[in-house]
């Protein structure tokens, strides 16, 4: 134990454990990533994503599921240094963990204030209405066309019958469909300040934990030798 602050004292094991949470959470979240990489593939299978900035762009998925996976990387490299702490695996969290909390402050700032959503969403139902795949959001949205039924009446398009819903005043799926996008975009914006919170306690902990240990031990001097605890 290390009295800190007079009041404040944090345990070996709490370091353990808040870690093992740090690692549980960041499974969790890359759960998150994976179902929206599918809800990309069942309602835009054929739909390039490159020219928009929206939530379920290939890169951003890819980018968010390698931080997920640095910060359960890192989580085991905080419960390893909670057991042999060292000078490297000390710094090596730190630096870690600031890089990662820069990053997904970012991810999580630019999901909640999105000025150009709806002229994203707008281009993108456009494009999915030229190239004529609307059958998918039609048929997860229970919607027809854009607006209504009048998109098919004014184009003189025949709509899918497994697609559009069987009544005159179908609404369109420009709604739901922003909606959704809107919905991923939170759940983004939720998961990476949630991470952004704990990394931010879990880096105060461990700093807090380790500032009185002796770190600065000799670099060629045995991985298994034990550090002198402090009273």
């Amino acid at each position: 134990m290390l009295p800190i602050f007079r009041f404040f004292i944090v345990s070996k094991s709490t370091v353990l454990e808040y870690n093992l949470v740090l690692v549980v959470a960041g499974i969790i979240f890359m759960l998150d990533v994976y179902h929206h990489v599918n809800a990309k593939q069942k309602t835009l299978p054929n739909i390039s994503l490159r020219s928009y900035t929206l939530g379920l762009i290939p890169w951003l998925s890819w980018m968010r599921g390698l931080s997920i996976v640095s910060y359960i990387l890192n989580g085991l490299l905080g419960i390893w240094m909670a057991r042999r702490p060292s000078f490297f695996k000390y710094w090596g969290y730190v630096l870690t963990s600031i890089m990662l909390l820069i990053y997904t402050f970012s991810i999580a700032v630019s999901r909640f204030f999105f000025p150009d959503f709806e002229f994203y969403c707008h281009l993108l139902i456009e494009a999915i209405w030229t190239a004529n795949e609307m059958g998918l959001l039609e048929r997860e949205f229970d919607c027809c066309g854009k607006a209504g039924v009048i998109d098919y009446i004014m184009t003189n398009r025949t709509p899918s019958a497994m697609s559009c819903c069987e009544v005159e005043d179908c609404h369109g799926c420009k709604k739901s469909f922003n909606d959704f996008l809107w919905n991923i975009e939170m759940e983004i914006a939720r998961d990476n300040f949630t991470l952004f919170v704990m990394m931010l306690i879990g880096l105060v902990i461990m700093t807090i934990f380790f500032h009185s240990l002796v770190l600065f031990q000799d670099p060629y001097e045995p991985e298994s030798s034990t550090l002198p605890s402090s009273s």
